[in-house]
């Protein structure tokens, strides 16, 4: 398997509770990806509108962009029938602690450019359907490293998912300098603000961390949670 497919976790140890607890202090960005969520479950009352089968996930660095993704493929993988993303499930830890849900494909290229053959490799691996989740999620981890080449063999997967794939671009801003307008046009944009302090000290505290440590650290990080 190509090294660029990330079967380990290099995006940072998190806390798996709940994925409304892991957003709560970005309500508006948990409120689209839980209503997302419920979508695609058919969940009665939730809006159709708000589910999209491709996503561009922007932020400031350390925003934590990866890590919403995340969040998204356990809140569409989750096994509990009442609340999407529970955090408890053995489908969620597999999400969102291990990073090693057989229908995760997570793409976190440590080169400057994604390469045309691992987006192929991509295609392929989208196309087919899920084994065991309801969803297969493909979340590309630094999307703006995809060159013109890599964005184009893209375009039609992300114009034309298959039926029972989500795709979930991360990157630093959707300008045309970092990242290709064709694919964006196709995609669903969500902003993922900077963390606060209070919230990053709390996580660091979850981990082991002293109060006073954890602040110190989330004030000198200047809000980066990687």
């Amino acid at each position: 398997m190509s090294s660029y497919f990330s079967k380990t976790s290099r995006l940072g140890r998190v806390n798996t509770g709940s994925v409304a607890q892991r957003l709560a202090d970005t309500p508006g960005v948990a409120r689209t990806i839980l209503d997302a969520a419920r979508a695609a479950r058919g969940t009665p009352g939730a809006d159709p509108r708000a589910m999209s089968h491709s996503w561009l996930f922007t932020g400031p660095p350390g925003s934590g962009r990866s890590l919403a993704a995340l969040d998204f493929a356990a809140a569409l993988m989750c096994t509990d029938s009442e609340e999407p993303g529970c955090g408890r499930c053995e489908a969620c830890q597999a999400v969102l602690d291990a990073k090693q849900h057989t229908d995760l494909v997570l793409v976190d290229p440590q080169e400057v450019i994604i390469p045309v053959d691992t987006v192929r490799e991509v295609i392929g691996r989208a196309a087919s359907l899920p084994t065991v989740a309801p969803w297969r999620v493909v979340i590309f981890n630094n999307a703006d490293r995809l060159n013109n080449n890599g964005a184009n063999a893209l375009l039609k997967t992300v114009e034309e998912p298959p039926a029972r794939t989500v795709i979930i671009m991360c990157a630093p801003s959707d300008a045309p300098e970092d990242f290709s307008q064709t694919l964006r046009s196709r995609c669903r944009h969500l902003y993922i603000p900077s963390p606060s302090v209070e919230s990053i000290t709390a996580q660091l505290v979850s981990e082991g961390a002293s109060d006073h440590d954890a602040h110190l650290a989330a004030l000198t990080s200047l809000r980066h949670v990687g």
